[in-house]
């Protein structure tokens, strides 16, 4: 009985200890931004088409299958895209995205507001910065608001979930560009 009380309190010490953890890392003023980075071999003006054209961004982004635009074209502020994404976390629910651009500087910037009805809302910018070498380094740096509350305290689960989704992609995107 003894054994049994020590066994069962020591696993209710290691769930509060987890559940203290996840609420201390989910405090932190950038517990919902994700930063990435990855350098291609290839020039800013080949990297950039494929950061909105939509047959491009539907080669490199897991799980998109759908892209629908209000207009083909260059980005410009206030256009419209809205993703649709089955979410391999979630039984291959659809989730639709809808991105607006809020800033834009060819071949270097894209800045988008993002949103989705299934419950987060938050931003996206993809930064081009050419290397000496010749390369580029593409810098994606992402914040994210879920508006539910148990989502909300999973938020560093979250977001090394979304991290590791984002560096697999960017990768792909690396293999496709470098490859043309």
């Amino acid at each position: 009985m003894k054994w049994i009380k020590i066994v069962l309190g020591s696993l209710l010490g290691l769930i509060i200890l987890a559940t203290a953890a996840l609420a201390v890392a989910g405090m932190g003023a950038d517990s919902n931004r994700m930063v990435t980075s990855i350098v291609i071999k290839q020039k800013p003006a080949a990297i950039w088409p494929w950061l909105y054209k939509s047959d491009k961004v539907k080669q490199w982004v897991s799980w998109l299958v759908e892209v629908h635009e209000e207009r083909e074209g260059e980005p410009t502020p206030g256009g419209k895209a809205v993703w649709v994404m089955e979410d391999r976390n979630n039984n291959n629910a659809r989730m639709q995205i809808t991105g607006v651009v809020d800033s834009v500087e060819p071949n270097r910037k894209l800045a988008t507001s993002i949103s989705a009805p299934e419950g987060f809302h938050g931003t996206a910018v993809y930064t081009l910065t050419e290397l000496p070498d010749g390369s580029t380094r593409l810098d994606s740096d992402s914040r994210y608001i879920l508006d539910n509350g148990f989502a909300r305290f999973m938020m560093p689960l979250v977001i090394w979930q979304a991290r590791k989704k984002m560096l697999g992609d960017l990768d792909h995107l690396r293999t496709l560009v470098e490859a043309h």
